[in-house]
């Protein structure tokens, strides 16, 4: 302890620069020829989705059920009451969902053709994947980021599932594809 001040000046004259606080930034200073660290797996709270000011139904407080088409798995927040459908995937950037995340909306009942979904506060462009009791895809519509135009089924529907545009495609889900929706996802309103 007592050479600490010795070994303070002596770095100080020979033009090191010694750090006495961490950065700000909380990265570390990187001393070359030393091993470095490897970063530690992201932690349950370092990979929450974002808590949005505009949501009232945060991402991270939403139940998520597992949604199957075909071999694809699809962790879908579960939109099961009339406030949770009516905000959907408004206010979410097209980089805030994965490919493998989406939505589903699950209604007491077969709802008519014509009440389909629009996109009112939403960035992201949509497959809106409309799905019979069955759990067989009645049809797919295309939503427009920030369109208020309704995208109406091609035939009644209990259930829809949204993704990223494009996605239905890249997984294979087409009008008559089997839905795997969880028996325990019911409608609560």
């Amino acid at each position: 302890m007592r050479w600490l001040p010795l070994l303070l000046i002596a770095g100080v004259l020979s033009g090191c620069h010694i750090e006495t606080d961490a950065p700000k930034s909380g990265v570390k200073p990187v001393i070359e020829g030393a091993p470095q660290p490897v970063d530690p797996k992201p932690t349950v709270a370092e990979t929450k989705p974002p808590r949005h000011p505009d949501r009232i139904y945060q991402l991270e407080d939403l139940k998520v059920a597992t949604i199957k088409a075909g071999s694809y798995e699809i962790d879908a927040w579960v939109m099961n009451e009339d406030g949770k459908r009516a905000e959907g995937m408004m206010f979410l950037k097209p980089e805030e969902v994965k490919d493998t995340q989406g939505m589903i909306f699950v209604f007491d009942g077969e709802r008519s053709k014509d009440q389909g979904f629009w996109m009112q506060n939403t960035y992201t462009p949509l497959d809106i994947i409309y799905i019979g009791t069955d759990k067989r895809v009645v049809s797919i519509g295309r939503g427009v980021p920030m369109v208020d135009k309704n995208v109406p089924a091609t035939g009644p529907y209990q259930y829809v599932l949204e993704l990223k545009q494009g996605v239905a495609k890249k997984f294979g889900i087409q009008p008559g594809t089997q839905i795997e929706i969880p028996p325990e996802i019911t409608a609560e309103g």
